[in-house]
């Protein structure tokens, strides 16, 4: 079993490769600790889902089915119901979908695209 330090750093270093701000707050402190944001919720996620039998193809899933639900959500003119579809619809479920695959090595059938 990895610990979050681990899986931490490994999105760290995954990362840094593709996109130089990861390592540099100076010179793009937003895009520093977005992408700090949503590596350590995928991070999260990914430890509390490692040993169970959930798949990428099945967080893919239900992500569709929130993006579903947060748009009917905005649909109904209700200010509560408005907010309550924006904390739904973060996109920082495309990285956790990419490590959640890169972790155990299985093969999986998505289109990945970057968000961050």
């Amino acid at each position: 079993m990895e610990t979050i330090s681990s899986l931490y750093q490994q999105q760290i270093d995954y990362n840094s490769n593709k996109s130089p701000y990861i390592k540099d707050f100076r010179k793009n402190p937003y895009s520093f600790l977005k992408a700090r944001y949503y590596m350590l919720n995928a991070t999260l996620v990914v430890y509390f889902l490692q040993n169970t039998s959930i798949h990428a193809n099945s967080l893919t899933k239900a992500y569709i089915c929130l993006g579903f639900l947060s748009a009917f959500l905005l649909a109904i003119p209700i200010d509560s119901l408005n907010y309550i579809a924006l904390l739904i619809a973060q996109n920082y479920v495309d990285s956790l979908l990419h490590f959640c695959v890169a972790l155990p090595k299985q093969k999986v059938h998505f289109a990945h695209f970057s968000w961050i």
